[in-house]
């Protein structure tokens, strides 16, 4: 990875024009809170490759993601690695309500541009507009109980259940009115090396998989970064779960 130094844009009344602004946890700001926003924020832009941020940065700010997709990597003392998570457009990184530094490392699986605001104006905010503070208590909760199922599905859920799962989540899309719908085609900005490493698999038995789910009809594997769905239901049912679990927003630390 690469570190660089984010390129940071003023955008007037951003939170009016955002593309995410009827989703995650933007969903729940007023308008007197989305003017205050606006004020504080500003985009910053992240090349493809580069590094966010490094586990033990300092965090000084927070950022909501708004176009690309960023890569959360957890690491050992002895250097190995865990991809724990691939962050999406409304998803958080950072603490609302601030923290010392990062856990993790981010680095952008694609050109992407994030909402950022810094800490201390966070505290302002938090100050100024009560409500916002409510505004990440689902976000928060849903965290907590997206990561028991991460636990699970790295505890116990064979290959093919896990791979399952992984596509499955990926082709729901929460609406605004936290209602959902089925994409149809997915895009995985990621290699197969990190899904591997994401679902505690190797390259070998990923690719693998989806061969067999290319078999079986499941699934048609339009190139290395799109996949079409041709039978959600089998897919969930493969996945041992009845329905996926909708998760409007994650938040990586």
């Amino acid at each position: 990875m690469i570190r660089t130094h984010l390129s940071v844009v003023s955008v007037d009344d951003s939170c009016f024009e955002c593309p995410v602004s009827s989703k995650g946890v933007c969903l729940r700001y007023g308008a007197s809170l989305r003017d205050a926003v606006s004020k504080y924020s500003v985009d910053a832009i992240i090349k493809k490759g580069s590094a966010l941020a490094y586990a033990g940065d300092r965090a000084n700010a927070l950022f909501i993601i708004k176009k690309g997709e960023i890569k959360a990597i957890r690491s050992l003392r002895d250097g190995r690695q865990q991809i724990v998570g691939f962050a999406r457009p409304g998803d958080i990184i950072g603490n609302p309500q601030g923290q010392d530094s990062f856990d993790c490392t981010f680095e952008a699986l694609t050109d992407s541009v994030l909402c950022k605001t810094r800490t201390k104006d966070l505290h302002k905010l938090s100050s100024d507009h009560p409500e916002y503070n409510s505004a990440f208590m689902d976000a928060v909760s849903n965290e907590i109980l997206r990561r028991g199922d991460q636990n699970v599905l790295l505890g116990r859920k064979r290959a093919e259940e896990r791979l399952a799962s992984f596509i499955t989540e990926r082709a729901i899309d929460v609406q605004h009115d936290n209602s959902f719908v089925k994409l149809d085609v997915i895009n995985l900005p990621m290699t197969r090396l990190d899904i591997a490493d994401y679902l505690g698999l190797t390259i070998e038995t990923v690719s693998r998989v989806l061969t067999i789910f290319k078999n079986r009809n499941l699934i048609k594997i339009v190139n290395k970064s799109r996949i079409e769905i041709l039978d959600h239901d089998s897919l969930a049912a493969l996945a041992c779960e009845e329905e996926s679990r909708h998760f409007n927003t994650r938040i990586f630390l």
